[in-house]
């Protein structure tokens, strides 16, 4: 259950009082002095909330992508696919299973537990529950370890297949890595703290040590083979947590060993383990899917299984620049609203920053989607990759680009659920929207090849977004308005309008323009497609930008660089 809404609460984030009166006239206890704010961060302007933080998210996923670049061309140089490599993978992939099991808690639904806690017990409560989740996530990864260690060898070769000289290598880096899962647990607690108090730099930038590290390590530790790799791998993970140390030392945070019984009882490990079990279904059932559209794409002639990877990789873009900062940013706020109660100014910020992310996927779709052969060309047009290759993945793109507004959204959706610690809710859709997908695939990809397939995953996108948003819409119904309430949403007409008309615009640009590009960057077709991209893209995104905000979308462009307005004012 929600906590009563203070009564009599300071104004402009101000902390509530220690204190109340009750009708009897006396001392009623409130909220812990040092409680979360009743307002959580906002901005200097009062009429809107801040989000400039989605910039320093989105810049520092946007390094770490150059960066893992590199990290994958120099393993790719010194190790190629042979049998090492092959080695690596997997057992870095088995570690990396053995987390997605026990951290899920960490990686997505911790924050909202954290952001309650803290409200509700204050920051000596949010340290508890803190402490419950981590030791117990802690002690279930050194139980990993310990199965990894002694069965490593059965575990590779499962993996492995037939016995090689991958699978000893394989059994060998297995117990190099066991410990792996325990840094990632450490690395995902100190990132659920961190955004669970509105801190974001450190965690956004924790790509790069792990980079850093597997790249140092093999270029000086050569010697060692693919071990080198591995010790990267894993102190680099390490070092992600040693990255957010003193965000947390700076923030309060401070390491204690709770008693086991007492730990176990606290309600926040409790809420924990009830929104993880559902998560860990759909994980389940999206790697079952995954499976199924990789045995698809493996029937179609030609290189369709690397063409459908490699123009999925491309979606990384606006999942960086817009889609994850957003998300991060806006999940604890939309928790701390949800445990103060002020459910109004919930729904009001949730609304806005929606529609504002919405106006920056639009035009990702669009480029994706007009764009899709010269962006394949200019991205991967070499050696091997031939016209036919380039021919493949822009199909794909062209399936995707639907689902790019879809699935932004949806992420949206399942923040909001998640704030409310509710995890059934996305699960329920989650089912439905991968069924979706399989059905579609099974249907289109004899006729449409790797475009059916990516029309598959935008069709499930698609289905997750509208039955999240029937069910936020039937809650809010059911919950009805107070008589001579402010609104808290915004009217969806204008703002339909003008997304409507500036995507009209940039959508007649990508029809006429692109043909017209002179080829400024030289006559190779990786070259043409270049240029085609970069001239297209910066045109296409100043016209929409502009007719944007002529055509009444003003807020959303605000909204975009980190000003959502506030429609509801704080109680």
């Amino acid at each position: 259950m929600l906590p009563e809404r203070p009564e009599a609460a300071p104004a402009h984030g101000t902390a509530p009082p220690a204190t109340r009166s009750g009708g009897d006239g006396r001392q009623a206890a409130g909220p812990p002095p040092d409680a979360m704010p009743l307002a959580p961060a906002g901005s200097r302007d009062p009429g809107f909330h801040d989000l400039s933080a989605t910039r320093v998210v989105a810049a520092g996923l946007l390094l770490s992508k150059p960066t893992g670049y590199l990290r994958d061309a120099l393993l790719a140089s010194r190790f190629g696919t042979g049998a090492a490599m092959g080695a690596y993978t997997l057992a870095s992939t088995a570690c990396t299973a053995v987390f997605d099991v026990i951290g899920t808690p960490l990686t997505r639904v911790a924050v909202p537990v954290l952001v309650a806690a803290r409200r509700r017990r204050g920051v000596a409560g949010l340290s508890r529950t803190a402490m419950a989740i981590l030791w117990t996530e802690a002690a279930l990864a050194v139980l990993a370890a310990l199965i990894l260690l002694v069965l490593a060898g059965p575990v590779a070769g499962l993996l492995a297949g037939a016995a090689g000289p991958s699978r000893a290598e394989a059994a060998t880096l297995l117990r190099w890595l066991a410990l792996l899962p325990l840094a990632m647990v450490l690395s995902a607690y100190a990132t659920a703290w961190l955004q669970a108090s509105e801190r974001f730099t450190l965690p956004a930038f924790t790509g790069l040590p792990l980079d850093f590290a597997i790249i140092g390590f093999v270029l000086f530790a050569h010697r060692h083979g693919i071990l080198a790799a591995a010790w990267g791998l894993l102190l680099g993970t390490f070092a992600q947590y040693a990255l957010q140390w003193p965000g947390l030392r700076r923030w309060g945070h401070r390491i204690a060993a709770p008693a086991p019984a007492a730990a176990l009882r606290d309600p926040g490990l409790g809420a924990t383990a009830r929104m993880a079990l559902p998560l860990l279904g759909s994980a389940g059932a999206i790697e079952c899917v995954n499976l199924l559209q990789q045995a698809l794409a493996a029937r179609l002639p030609g290189g369709a299984v690397a063409a459908f990877g490699y123009a999925y990789r491309v979606l990384d873009l606006p999942s960086a620049l817009l889609i994850l900062p957003v998300t991060a940013v806006v999940l604890p706020r939309l928790a701390a609203f949800a445990a103060m109660g002020q459910e109004d100014v919930g729904a009001g910020f949730f609304a806005e920053a929606t529609w504002a992310l919405a106006a920056g996927l639009l035009p990702c779709a669009l480029l994706i989607g007009g764009l899709a052969q010269p962006l394949a060309a200019a991205l991967y047009e070499h050696g091997a990759f031939g016209p036919h290759s380039v021919h493949e993945m822009g199909a794909c793109l062209v399936g995707f680009a639907p689902g790019v507004l879809a699935y932004g959204i949806q992420q949206m959706l399942r923040a909001r659920f998640y704030a409310r610690q509710d995890a059934r809710t996305p699960l329920a859709w989650d089912a439905a929207s991968l069924a979706t997908t399989a059905a579609f695939d099974l249907v289109a990809y004899r006729t449409l090849g790797d475009l059916g397939l990516a029309l598959g995953w935008s069709a499930g996108s698609a289905v997750a977004w509208w039955g999240m948003a029937r069910t936020v819409r039937r809650s809010r119904s059911a919950a009805g308005a107070a008589p001579g309430a402010v609104p808290s949403r915004p009217a969806p007409g204008p703002y339909l309008v003008a997304l409507a008309v500036a995507g009209a615009a940039l959508a007649i640009l990508l029809a006429l323009l692109p043909a017209h590009v002179p080829p400024w960057l030289g006559h190779r077709a990786w070259r043409v497609g270049l240029a085609q991209v970069l001239a297209v893209g910066a045109a296409g995104s100043a016209l929409y930008v502009v007719v944007l905000g002529l055509a009444g979308g003003r807020p959303l462009l605000q909204g975009l660089a980190g000003h959502v307005r506030r429609r509801t004012p704080e109680k």
